[in-house]
């Protein structure tokens, strides 16, 4: 039933990633205008600026190629790349449970912890990342991983390898499950040296020649010589670790305007542990927000039963230590630690969630009481409610749109508009503004200038200029102000 079963249930979350992209009309996020920019250049054929505008281009370069192929536009070219990875990644993550399980509901609890997962299809799957690539190349790759280790062969040892490489075309982080995870099954499975040695021997191999076919084949067609500077991300790699050896031992640059003189004397007599405690406060809680209380809960109830199968608990346990790491490394590194970082530790904890809701499942059905209608009805309402929220998203005007329709309604020159916002430019219709400069522009006199203010920005008096337009969040505080030239 599970093969006959799998085509459909794919091809339900393939259906469900379209109706989230296309539910949100056009909506796009920073760091996908980034992407289309530099889609854009290379779509012009201009390599070098492409190059300049961010130091990985791998995505930007496919979205270019597929643009040129099909002639639709760079928007639709990224969300198609983005819902084909999300569906070979949630291909492989109901093919590892299948690995994990032989009950033929499993591939159901994994469609269901897939389709109410809030962060990966409500807040991930509308935007344009590179994220998706690298979420499909890892789940294969844990995929083959368990094969793999389960009975060490050939081809699953090269297929594991070229998985976490063509991941790391997306994002550089994955080139170091390539690394570890060769040499760590190694000592994992010591006692069986002579069954697996061929094996990992293969995977070794791949991962150098992988390694240098990878290096050579994106630096040298898209920079042709090899620098520091041109190393794009992959140079993070080494200044990442090193980063954070230095900054663990260095007290958090904070001030204080307390006077309280014992309080004083404790941030001054314990500075490192009290970033230590900061640093795991701030992961942990970060962690279980974006696990969220239901899946966290199936989990527990598979880590509480043992229901992993004996032989895939390491490597399991493995995968799971190396994402986190991976994703807690940023914090003490640049004190940045993004809710989408996380995702790639979350497919490993939606195995067990996966396992623990078929737990829930089988165990409901066997009851035969009032107990059982009132746990069936809960959990009803509990995976709808999820499955709601991710489906059916509220159509709230952003500050974006509202920018937008005032610009429009007051026609302005957009070649003579001043905006420091590139999100708010591709809205109007353009890829960049080509900004001269905010000195610049009021030295040539532009009649408005627009500024977009984060969190801890505020704004004041431009001299020349009058303030005429607050858009305001649900909090009051202004997110973007316009200001236009006074009269002289």
């Amino acid at each position: 039933m599970n093969k006959r079963a799998l085509p459909l249930l794919v091809l339900l979350l393939m259906l469900s990633a379209i109706w989230i992209v296309f539910d949100q009309h056009g909506k796009i996020n920073n760091d996908g205008v980034l992407y289309l920019r530099q889609a854009n250049l290379f779509a012009l054929g201009d390599v070098e600026a492409a190059k300049a505008l961010y130091p990985w281009p791998f995505f930007g370069f496919i979205i270019a190629k597929l643009h040129q192929l099909t002639n639709i536009s760079l928007q639709e070219c990224a969300q198609i790349i983005n819902i084909f990875a999300f569906t070979i990644a949630g291909y492989f993550f109901l093919k590892t449970l299948s690995l994990l399980s032989k009950d033929y509901l499993v591939l159901l609890s994994g469609f269901l912890t897939l389709i109410t997962s809030i962060p990966i299809l409500d807040d991930y799957m509308p935007m344009l990342m590179r994220d998706n690539g690298m979420w499909a190349g890892f789940m294969a790759g844990l995929y083959f991983y368990l094969r793999w280790y389960q009975n060490p062969t050939y081809m699953d040892a090269t297929l594991m390898q070229f998985s976490f490489l063509i991941g790391a075309l997306f994002r550089p982080e994955l080139f170091i499950f390539n690394i570890l995870i060769p040499v760590t099954s190694f000592w994992l499975k010591s006692n069986q040296i002579g069954r697996i040695k061929a094996a990992w021997m293969t995977g070794f191999m791949v991962l150098l020649g992988g390694l240098v076919l990878t290096w050579f084949l994106l630096y040298q067609y898209f920079i042709g010589d090899f620098s520091s500077h041109n190393a794009g991300r992959l140079i993070e790699l080494y200044e990442r670790p090193k980063s954070v050896l230095v900054n663990l031992f260095s007290p958090l640059p904070m001030k204080t305007t307390t006077d309280n003189y014992y309080l004083l004397r404790l941030i001054e007599d314990y500075p490192l542990g009290l970033k230590y405690a900061f640093i795991t406060y701030v992961v942990m809680y970060k962690w279980i927000a974006i696990v969220g209380f239901m899946h966290l809960v199936t989990a527990y109830i598979t880590i509480k039963k043992s229901l992993f199968p004996a032989e895939s608990t390491r490597p399991i346990l493995l995968i799971f230590l190396l994402s986190f790491a991976i994703t807690a490394i940023n914090l003490p590194t640049n004190y940045v630690l993004s809710a989408r970082y996380w995702v790639m530790n979350l497919w490993v904890v939606y195995l067990a969630s996966s396992l623990g809701l078929l737990y829930l499942i089988r165990q409901l059905g066997t009851l035969k009481n009032i107990y059982s209608t009132i746990g069936k009805t809960l959990l009803g309402i509990l995976l709808i409610s999820y499955t709601s929220v991710v489906l059916f998203d509220s159509h709230h005007k952003t500050t974006d749109m509202e920018a937008v329709d005032w610009i429009k309604e007051h026609q302005l020159d957009l070649d003579h508009t001043y905006i420091d916002n590139p999100r708010l430019c591709f809205y109007l219709g353009r890829f960049d503004c080509e900004s001269i400069g905010l000195e610049n522009a009021k030295k040539e006199k532009y009649p408005y200038l627009i500024f977009h203010l984060n969190r801890y920005q505020t704004y004041g008096e431009i001299k020349g200029y009058e303030l005429v337009k607050k858009i305001l969040e649900k909090n009051n505080k202004p997110t973007f102000v316009i200001y236009k030239k006074t009269e002289s």
